[in-house]
């Protein structure tokens, strides 16, 4: 009858514990829009980011926040920055500009990895171009000081690669030192 009683009591803690460690690690986050020079301000000291966009275009920049979900993530507050965004456009080309865990995800795992080095660091990457796509995309994914940035790149099969290499190179020249 006590071992019953046991089984029961560790299978309990179990399910408390997973379902705990779900919330905990399951967190929504909250992006507030900011100005380029004021992202730079206020993370620059913490984060590698690009204070110079490649190009002109329309600009959005984001602080990434941790919302706090039923007071589950009481180590945080919902002041704390988590991540930043920036997202370039113009007509035919975008980028993103990301770090933290909303922005990023591992490419590390996908078919047709790169891993080169940039300035001593490591950097994977996927160059996809299709002959029937309608834009070229690369993805490029980093680690500095154990925080993940990631820089998406999709450029219209009009853009000459020649102006891609130059315009990511302009923000690997300030995000890694």
């Amino acid at each position: 009858m006590k071992k019953k009683y046991l089984i029961i009591a560790l299978t309990l803690i179990f399910i408390s514990i997973t379902v705990g460690v779900l919330c905990w690690g399951l967190q929504p986050v909250k992006k507030d829009e900011v100005s380029l020079n004021k992202l730079n301000k206020k993370l620059s000291d913490r984060y590698r980011m690009p204070s110079i966009l490649p190009f002109e275009g329309d600009v959005k920049c984001y602080l990434i926040y941790n919302e706090q979900h039923w007071n589950l993530r009481f180590e945080l507050s919902s002041n704390d920055v988590s991540g930043y965004s920036i997202e370039l456009k113009d007509d035919m080309r975008e980028i993103y500009i990301g770090s933290g865990t909303y922005n990023t995800f591992g490419i590390s795992d996908n078919d047709g990895i790169v891993i080169e080095n940039y300035k001593n660091e490591e950097i994977h990457y996927i160059f996809n171009t299709q002959s029937n796509a309608t834009t070229d995309n690369l993805i490029l994914q980093f680690d500095i000081n154990s925080k993940t940035y990631q820089i998406e790149a999709k450029y219209n099969k009009d853009v000459d690669i020649e102006i891609l290499e130059p315009d990511i190179k302009c923000i690997l020249e300030q995000m890694i030192h």
